[in-house]
């Protein structure tokens, strides 16, 4: 099967979601994602950081500072999450350099992270307003909660942010160091619970970098001007999202609501799908980057009908396609059955599909590992490149039936995807990964990552300003997860508009056992947890009643 490749400069295309794929421009807002599992803070990444994307940092000062030397000397990203009580961020410094803190110097002057809110987005042009503005400082080296930094502007005054309620880790890594942050939303006076969702407030973040005798470099996500600290009209927008909510044990792919036209150009309706990073490099060959877009990758991945779909970012900054895994290109790993067999594929449904850049058949397609599925249909699949001013894109489809994974939602499958970047032939300089940075999960299949077929649709309502919320058209009630379970258990449900909504927990002769929700909620995903530690082992039932009707799934408690 002959597939189409662009080998063109096609840079708007890359551009329409804004940061995401593309340099920071004035419409972008960055949408943080809801998250029932709350990270542990410690400056080490958990699994749950890896659900979401992470914005890059690209805008460096060059009127109070220097650009740097390049990415081992200052670099960085930043993510965050929220859930009902809570903001969480988790940066990921490079720095080459470390120096931290001492008397000498004010604490700007060394290796530091400064953080901008504004929770009501009023955005005071040349002033903070004293109401809700602030900046805070976290100086590596620092680990007492009254050494964080709070700004409130040149002239403004505090208002009364409570340092001794939140909780940080700064941490030295290999390549420099991270930052992890847990804030109360209402420690920054912002909305909480249902009141947060869909809000907007002022946001920055930037890095400070002092390689000598004082600060060299700093680097943000929003903003260029170092006026930040005393003109809040200067922040970008984050907004508070819960069109679906993420945890530590499994990648939500959601449904879109169209069907892409399999060519590498990244249609409109691609920028419902949320996006995911790299997060961790096979056989520690981050070293080898020459840059932040060298061998880094986005991707999007969802479900329509009988199809998986997934549209990946490539920024690389010299293609090569001489070699087979040493050449450019992208592994995908999945395993339909998630059984995630041990040092081993079960020769049933766990396969690595290498896609070298530039091949223009299916047959060229290595479908395999340690033990290829027989007949795996590799013609099933449609794909095509294009290639960019800053690398290249691949978008595909692929039959589920062809990966055995049930075209159905709660189904779960094992899954990682590797990018493959090499400058010179036959050689690869780094292998970047979503999951697992093991180099061994060609042969290992119980190395991948877990991702579970959703039933929500993104981009399937349109709200009153005519963007799309990314909700279904009726309310959703999934299995719950694990089941069966011991003791605990996930239960997910959807709303598409306010109302009331109750979920309850009944045994086996209709007695209520548990109360779980019973309120008024916002359209949005939500998901709780039930706790059968004080029950004994047998068959239950969660019923959800909105005003749309009644809805009862079964699950099994096995003590």
């Amino acid at each position: 099967m002959k597939k189409r490749l662009l080998f063109k400069t096609l840079v708007m295309t890359i551009a329409i979601c804004g940061s995401a794929f593309a340099w920071v421009d004035a419409d972008s807002v960055m949408n943080i994602v809801k998250t029932s599992t709350a990270p542990i803070i410690d400056g080490v990444m958990d699994d749950v950081w890896k659900m979401v994307g992470k914005e890059r940092l690209t805008k460096f000062d060059l009127v109070d500072a220097t650009i740097a030397d390049d990415w081992f000397d200052c670099f960085g990203t930043v993510r965050a999450l929220w859930d009902e009580e809570n903001l969480y961020l988790f940066l990921e410094m490079n720095d080459e350099t470390i120096a931290t803190t001492s008397e000498s110097a004010s604490n700007y002057e060394y290796d530091s992270v400064e953080m901008y809110f504004d929770a009501d987005n009023s955005k005071t042009d040349g002033a903070f307003d004293s109401i809700d503005d602030i900046q805070l400082r976290y100086n590596l080296g620092q680990t007492a909660l009254d050494e964080i930094d709070t700004g409130f502007g040149s002239g403004g005054t505090d208002w009364g942010f409570a340092k001794d309620v939140t909780a940080y880790a700064a941490v030295e890594t290999g390549m420099g160091w991270n930052l992890e942050v847990q804030i109360p939303l209402a420690d920054l006076k912002l909305p909480s619970g249902e009141a947060a969702v869909n809000h907007e407030f002022g946001f920055d973040v930037q890095i400070n970098d002092r390689d000598g005798e004082q600060r060299d470099h700093m680097l943000r996500w929003w903003a260029n001007s170092n006026q930040e600290w005393t003109n809040a009209g200067l922040f970008g927008t984050a907004r508070f999202i819960n069109d679906y909510v993420v945890n530590d044990y499994a990648l939500p792919v959601g449904k879109g609501a169209f069907v892409p036209n399999i060519d590498g150009e990244l249609e409109t309706e691609w920028c419902d799908i949320p996006d995911l990073s790299e997060n961790v490099y096979s056989a520690n060959t981050a070293a080898n980057k020459s840059a932040w877009n060298d061998g880094t990758f986005n991707i999007k991945i969802m479900w329509n009908g009988d199809k998986i779909y997934l549209f990946a970012k490539a920024w690389d900054d010299l293609i090569q396609m001489v070699g087979d895994y040493q050449a450019d290109g992208f592994e995908l790993y999945f395993d339909g059955d998630n059984s995630k067999a041990e040092a081993n594929y079960d020769g049933i449904d766990d396969v690595q599909l290498r896609i070298k850049y530039g091949i223009e058949s299916t047959a060229n397609i290595n479908a395999g590992g340690v033990v290829a599925p027989a007949g795996f249909a590799k013609d099933s699949i449609d794909f095509s490149w294009l290639e960019s001013d800053d690398g290249w894109n691949i978008e595909l489809s692929i039959p589920l039936a062809t990966l055995n994974i049930s075209a159905e939602a709660e189904t779960e499958f094992g899954f990682d995807v590797q990018f493959n970047e090499s400058d010179a032939a036959n050689v690869r300089e780094t292998g970047s990964k979503w999951w697992s940075s093991s180099d061994n999960s060609w042969k290992d299949a119980s190395l991948f990552g877990t991702a579970m077929l959703k039933s929500y649709t993104f981009g399937t309502q349109v709200t009153s300003d005519g963007t799309h919320n990314g909700l279904p058209n009726d309310y959703i009630l999934s299995e719950n997860y694990p089941n069966p379970f011991n003791p605990t258990t996930r239960i997910q449900y959807m709303c598409p508009t306010p109302g009331l909504v109750k979920l309850r927990v009944f045994n086996a002769l209709g007695n209520q056992i548990a109360d779980l929700v019973n309120e008024v909620k916002q359209a949005g995903s939500y998901e709780v947890v039930f706790d059968g530690k004080q029950l004994p082992s047998g068959i239950y039932f969660y019923k959800l009643e909105t005003s749309s009707g009644i809805m009862v799934k079964k699950m099994m408690l096995i003590q």
